[in-house]
């Protein structure tokens, strides 16, 4: 079940009473996952660890996704000195849903590992929703969560290794060039098993193939044992004959001095690595025969790029880039299979949802606008025919499967602006493609403009 947060403003008091009825001014949103019965039955692989809070023992969860710290009512009651509760400030939901969850209140606690200690406050929660230690509270513990977690946790992300949908590679040949076929190397018999279950496994994971019937092409293998695993080996194809007919596909790769003013202002990296980069790219079947090599267990030739092709480097990002940006489809579907807000916090968590398509929908400000009127502070909730019809066309808007093109400074591009009431827009274009959409609602004072100072 996926909750959100709300926070709003109101005095403390010394009871457990907790209203259910949702506040409309609520400010800020967070957004983390619990599930309902889940005490003492922790998945698999989740990060889960053993604090102190209050000199009690308790087994949590680490949630980074979390912005408060969360014991639910039967942890509480195990805590030895168990504190006075005071009104909890913060409302728990799960959005889309009437089911408001009920908070007992909340206490400053000390929290400490073997190693280090902070003091944070603690939400109780009625029923039996299991435990979450948040983001902040982990770092002030210095808490380190391994990857394995995650390699777990997302099991089908980490499985094996990936492959580009719906293309495949083609290596240009040079046909005036002659096709050689190489004599064997032997490879030497202590290390022939780790060959065979190296290949054994290179099929399993759909990279090479059995070559059965006659080829132009035949290299020989290079084997050497892995520098920090000595059991096992770095199998190699000699490609210096193969390449002499492999023509370049020249593909500029981006230096750090082109990337530096994109990076201008940033303060937070992070460092992404395809696993087996090259063996994602499948090759078409006309490419295949170039990169056949000679086993003592007979022919093999390789389905996907290899490090030993000579284009490979230009290759590889050109066909991981090429077809532009596009909307994540799992968010869009997200998106519209939302139910239609009930409040103010609700409205806050969808527009929070579409702001992430919002650059691939054009006139996003002026669709927005009337729902953006219900997060005012003196605005009264009302949820009418003019809502629906905003909320109904953002929806409709992401059918459209709208990818940009990225900006190429050597192309011709052509800005479009325009001014409505209450808001500007532009698009900015090449040869007919999209590179990005831009709008914003305009100030109170801004909307008091005549309509020439506003496309001015």
């Amino acid at each position: 079940m996926e909750l959100a947060l709300f926070k709003r403003k109101v005095n403390k008091v010394d009871n457990y009473e907790h209203d259910d009825a949702r506040d409309s001014s609520s400010d800020d949103g967070y957004v983390f996952g619990l599930r309902e019965n889940t005490v003492n039955k922790v998945q698999k692989g989740q990060p889960k660890i053993n604090v102190k809070i209050n000199n009690s023992n308790v087994d949590i969860l680490i949630d980074t996704g979390s912005s408060i710290n969360v014991i639910d009512e039967s942890t509480f009651e195990n805590i030895k000195c168990k504190p006075k509760l005071s009104h909890a400030d913060t409302k728990v939901f799960a959005y889309g849903s009437d089911k408001n969850l009920k908070l007992m209140g909340k206490f400053h606690a000390t929290i400490e590992t073997d190693h280090k200690i902070t003091t944070a406050p603690v939400y109780v929660m009625k029923g039996r929703y299991g435990n979450l230690l948040c983001y902040d509270t982990s770092v002030d513990l210095s808490i380190q969560i391994n990857m394995k977690y995650y390699a777990i946790k997302y099991s089908d992300v980490f499985n094996g290794i990936g492959k580009l949908k719906d293309e495949k590679v083609k290596i240009h040949i040079d046909g005036s060039v002659k096709p050689v076929i190489q004599p064997h190397r032997r490879i030497p018999f202590h290390i022939r098993k780790q060959v065979e279950a190296e290949l054994e496994k290179l099929e399993k994971q759909d990279i090479i193939e059995k070559v059965d019937g006659p080829t132009p092409w035949v290299s020989p293998i290079v084997v050497a044992p892995k520098p920090k695993n000595k059991n096992e080996i770095r199998l190699c194809v000699d490609m210096r004959e193969p390449n002499k007919a492999i023509l370049r596909s020249r593909h500029i790769t981006p230096t750090l001095d082109d990337m530096i003013l994109d990076l201008n202002g940033s303060k937070v990296f992070l460092k992404m690595d395809l696993r087996s980069g090259y063996h994602q790219l499948e090759l078409n079947e006309e490419s295949r025969n170039i990169t056949t090599f000679t086993t003592h267990v007979g022919l093999r030739r390789y389905k996907r790029l290899s490090f030993g092709v000579s284009s490979a480097a230009e290759l590889f990002p050109k066909h991981t880039d090429e077809d532009g940006i596009s909307a994540d489809p799992r968010k869009i579907i997200a998106i519209r299979n939302t139910t239609i807000p009930n409040d103010v916090g609700e409205i806050r968590s969808f527009l929070a949802m579409t702001n992430y398509v919002g650059r691939f929908i054009p006139n996003y400000s002026t669709i927005t606008e009337r729902l953006r009127r219900l997060t005012k502070q003196d605005s009264k909730w009302a949820w009418t025919s003019e809502q629906q019809e905003s909320f109904d066309k953002l929806e409709n808007e992401l059918v459209a499967d709208c990818v940009m093109s990225y900006f190429d400074p050597n192309k011709e591009t052509m800005l479009t602006v325009d001014a409505s009431p209450v808001e500007v827009a532009g698009l900015l274009t090449d040869t007919g493609k999209i590179i990005a959409y831009a709008s914003r609602l305009l100030t109170d004072v801004e909307t008091c403009y005549s309509q020439t100072e506003k496309e001015a």
